[in-house]
């Protein structure tokens, strides 16, 4: 039994940020916590797989590639 979830698209992740901006207005790299609350929230919608270490998630690439999207 494969117990793994499947992994969005980098796109998908970028529509998700773009649509809770509230979450990362101001975010810093540096701010672990608010980084940890931000790929818990992705894990719930299940954009990113449950096993997977938050800091694993490159967030401020994340946010630094939406101007462009």
């Amino acid at each position: 039994m494969n117990k793994r979830t499947p992994i969005s698209s980098r796109g998908a992740k970028l529509r998700w940020l773009r649509d809770h901006r509230m979450l990362w207005e101001g975010f810093t790299p540096d701010d672990h916590q608010n980084w940890r609350e931000i790929v818990k929230l992705m894990k719930a919608d299940g954009l990113i797989a449950l096993n997977t270490y938050a800091l694993d998630v490159n967030i401020p690439s994340l946010i630094a590639d939406l101007p462009s999207y």
